[in-house]
């Protein structure tokens, strides 16, 4: 980035009192939370903004929260000098650009939010929304600027760069710009912590250990010159302990009722393993079992996308529930080869125990249906059989 714009975000990064920084903190975690963020998405604290979310697809989401302290909230009105300090800075950014691109598809590819304690009770704002909801047009809001007098100098300051956009820059600014209140901070980090925590208590305990552990991070970070600047990744991984442990790993798997069976179930890897030790006994049978593993599914990707578990952690399971099934197979498969019975008889014979005694193991803790999922995964998945032979029947089946 050019040298002006990097010296102009540093001039805006001041010394936070403690109260702004718990409450920044929070947005912090309501940021990661809330929203839906992709692991490679990062997030800086006192960057471009107070909170910048920087999108792997390269765009960018400048949060400016102005807390007042409780009592003094009030409302933000048509002049509050806050208000238009708060949009100047973005402006101010824009126009600290030396790089022409950069200014042109500065509006385009970054959003803006004020978060506040505040109500809003500002004519700018209203106007902003009649743009968004299509119910009026960037001049009305020219206008209603170009008639604005007063004696603030920063306000005049602001006034006077959003009347120098061209028209099309000044809607995109208006369609990119948001305001979000929140009251409670605290309540709403909680919020965005049940996201991902089962259990309302374990909320609360989560969010004082998140506070300590961000505001000792920062204080290293401010202590080293180190900008605080993660990827949700990196988040994750450095917070992870406070989430997920042996003991709560359980508190992440969820009951999934409704589950629509396909139409292509017979022809599924894990139906047909099933079918060659002469299993699928009844109409109930293969509909139970995809039960498990679409459950099985479903938790994983849930809890992925929610950043709590990772792919490490769903190769970690497949890993667990392996050793589980080999020592069970490799038994049954030394009493199919000793047995004087009919080999292909047998064959099925222990391939069904191999299974009924696969499915009574579970690991890690994890709830039994959970851990049956990820056995019918792998079977799905022809990391794992049922069948003596399973890895050539199933082979042969493919090229049928």
């Amino acid at each position: 980035m050019d040298g002006e714009y990097n010296a102009l975000i540093n001039k805006f990064a001041a010394d936070k009192q403690q109260t702004g920084f718990l409450y920044q903190f929070c947005l912090i975690i309501h940021c990661i939370f809330g929203y839906s963020l992709e692991e490679t998405d990062r997030i800086v604290y006192e960057g471009e903004d107070d909170i910048t979310i920087y999108y792997h697809n390269e765009k960018a989401h400048l949060i400016q929260a102005k807390h007042s302290v409780q009592g003094e909230a009030g409302s933000i009105s048509n002049m509050d000098p806050s208000f238009w300090k708060t949009i100047n800075n973005w402006l101010k950014l824009k126009d600290a650009f030396q790089n022409d691109n950069h200014k042109k598809s500065f509006f385009e590819n970054r959003r803006f939010r004020l978060i506040t304690n505040k109500a809003i009770n500002n004519e700018f704002w209203n106007r902003a929304q009649s743009v968004k909801n299509g119910t009026t047009e960037i001049s009305d809001i020219k206008k209603y600027l170009k008639q604005i007098t007063t004696e603030n100098d920063q306000i005049k300051d602001c006034i006077e760069r959003l009347l120098k956009l061209k028209s099309q820059e000044l809607r995109q600014f208006v369609m990119n710009f948001d305001v979000e209140i929140i009251a409670d901070p605290f309540k709403k980090a909680k919020e965005a912590l049940n996201l991902v925590c089962i259990d309302s208590a374990r909320a609360d305990d989560l969010l004082n250990q998140l506070l300590g552990k961000l505001s000792l991070e920062f204080y290293d970070d401010v202590t080293n010159s180190i900008k605080f600047d993660l990827t949700i990744k990196e988040f994750i991984d450095k917070f992870k302990p406070m989430f997920v442990s042996e003991k709560n790993l359980p508190e992440y798997v969820s009951e999934y009722k409704d589950i629509e069976i396909p139409e292509n179930i017979s022809s599924m890897n894990m139906s047909r393993q099933l079918e060659i030790v002469n299993l699928i006994k009844g109409p109930d049978f293969l509909p139970k079992q995809y039960k498990h593993f679409y459950s099985y599914n479903r938790n994983v990707a849930d809890n992925i996308q929610k950043c709590i578990w990772q792919e490490s952690d769903n190769d970690r399971f497949e890993t667990e529930a392996q050793s589980h099934w080999e020592p069970i197979h490799e038994e049954q498969k030394a009493n199919y080869e000793y047995t004087d019975r009919d080999k292909d008889v047998a064959a099925k014979h222990f391939g069904a125990i191999c299974f009924q005694r696969t499915m009574q193991k579970d690991f890690l803790q994890m709830p039994l249906n959970f851990c049956k999922g990820c056995y019918l995964k792998l079977s799905d998945d022809l990391k794992i059989g049922w069948h003596m032979e399973w890895e050539k029947h199933m082979k042969k089946q493919n090229y049928e």
